[in-house]
């Protein structure tokens, strides 16, 4: 009897089943499509953009909707398809028109044996435009990030773009209708004969985006140059706070839009930070700062150094010698490799594979420590100013550091180990420190910077210098 019971139960299951599948083949058969999703929205004129439609009662089968997709009255041929929810087609080129430059919309429109549907939104047909390039040259060894202008350069489903026979590799998530940006590729056919760099700087012939079924051309948009070289560094001593400005040498310079200096430790990468080109063998870099605790940690690792440093105080006073080897006076100074970032030229990025001497290192001392006047101000009887510290002149001169007091300068005129002389103006400035910015005290604030990241305020400075009057005979 329970057996019985249970077999009954199981066939009440099955029939249930049963119908509920012939109800959900009824729906699909007789209810007309539903589209809930359509991307891309816009295409080129041309065509050959695939369309993603999504929703619901897109038929049961490819030959279902197999020519019965359209944009307006162009047929979008049906490239994939997942049963009721999903379609992919590629539209055909627009209806002709008498301007190449008029844009059309048009809904899709999508036919099963159930019913057609048209779309509430429409899909844009799209005249795409190239007007130009940046920059106009980069190295032979590629990396150099092209900025291609013009009109509706992010729509379609497929971008690319072309120089002459060499591939500019398109980044879409910093691109946008009004700009295409690609990274060039290395064009090792022109150094692959003869003596290395021969045939350079060499004219890239034509520039080609293709966007779906869209081809633009745009003559002579770039040239390649040789790969840049660095022939000097100076001078070669940083703080550990990096910020000294220095001035490298070399070739080429001027084909890199976004070089970077570099501090290695065995071709690690401690830290970078950006350079400016002022011509094509010359450019600034301020030194990168390096963290002292972190690096030493490293050096321990490494080296299997002791864990007590020398104190930067006591080391100071002792010696005012700098050492040019991570082994003496461990911990106060270091000589780090260096290196540049310059698009994909491999050759400098660390420059002790490549020179002898010179250029490949920077030697990182103690930081300079400026102190703050006794009791915060300053009484000022004219001639000079003496601010004293130590360490000042360990990797700075005259000209790394600048001394305002307000928005005046204070001229530097001498800068010793442990102190720095400078001429502040003849009339006390205004109570502002070197923004211009009002002082709590009424007092013009007397600040030192060392290069771009040391910022020492040293306290305030009052004016009390005695006129002399003349005498009347």
């Amino acid at each position: 009897m329970h057996v019985v019971v249970v077999a009954a139960v199981f066939a009440a299951v099955v029939v249930v089943v049963v119908v509920a599948s012939l109800l959900k083949l009824s729906h699909l058969k007789h209810a007309s499509p539903i589209l809930t999703q359509i991307q891309p929205l816009a295409g080129p004129l041309e065509g050959g953009t695939l369309v993603t439609i999504e929703g619901s009662n897109l038929g049961l089968r490819e030959e279902d909707v197999q020519g019965n997709i359209f944009i307006g009255e162009v047929l979008c041929k049906v490239h994939e398809y997942h049963v009721s929810v999903k379609i992919t087609c590629r539209t055909g080129p627009a209806p002709a028109l008498t301007s190449a430059s008029q844009d059309m919309q048009f809904p899709v429109r999508v036919t099963t044996p159930a019913g057609t549907t048209r779309s509430t939104v429409k899909f844009t047909y799209t005249n795409v435009s190239v007007t130009g390039v940046w920059p106009t040259r980069g190295p032979v060894s590629g990396g150099t990030v092209l900025s291609i202008s013009g009109r509706f350069l992010n729509v379609g489903s497929h971008v690319s773009a072309e120089l002459d026979h060499l591939p500019c590799i398109v980044n879409k998530t910093q691109s946008s209708s009004h700009r295409l940006v690609c990274v060039t590729s290395r064009a090792s056919g022109l150094t692959e004969s003869g003596k290395e760099g021969e045939g350079l700087p060499a004219t890239v012939k034509t520039l080609t985006v293709t966007v779906d079924g869209a081809r633009r051309t745009l003559a002579s948009p770039f040239i390649y140059t040789p790969d840049p070289k660095i022939l000097e560094l100076k001078p070669r001593h940083t703080p550990w706070s990096g910020g000294r400005l220095l001035t490298v040498h070399g070739t080429q310079l001027d084909a890199i839009q976004s070089p970077r200096i570099t501090v290695l430790l065995h071709d690690h990468v401690l830290n970078s930070s950006m350079c400016r080109v002022l011509s094509h063998d010359q450019m600034e870099c301020p030194s990168p700062c390096v963290n002292r605790a972190v690096l030493l940690a490293m050096l321990r690792e490494r080296r299997g150094a002791p864990e007590a440093v020398p104190e930067p105080r006591a080391a100071a006073r002792t010696s005012h010698k700098v050492s040019r080897s991570p082994r003496q006076n461990f911990g106060n100074s270091i000589t780090l490799d260096v290196g540049f970032i310059m698009d994909n030229v491999a050759s400098v990025r660390n420059l002790r594979h490549v020179l002898s001497s010179g250029a490949r290192s920077l030697v990182y001392v103690l930081d300079p420590e400026y102190r703050s006047f006794p009791n915060g101000i300053k009484l000022y009887k004219g001639d000079t100013l003496v601010i004293e510290g130590e360490n000042l002149n360990l990797a700075s001169d005259d000209s790394d550091v600048n001394v305002t007091i307000g928005t005046k300068q204070c001229n530097v005129t001498s800068l010793a180990l442990t102190q720095l002389v400078c001429t502040p103006p003849e009339l006390q400035p205004p109570p502002t420190d070197e923004l211009g910015r009002s002082t709590v005290l009424d007092l013009p604030l007397v600040v030192v910077r060392m290069g771009q990241n040391l910022r020492f305020p040293i306290g305030y400075l009052r004016y009390e210098m005695i006129k002399v009057c003349p005498v009347a005979r």
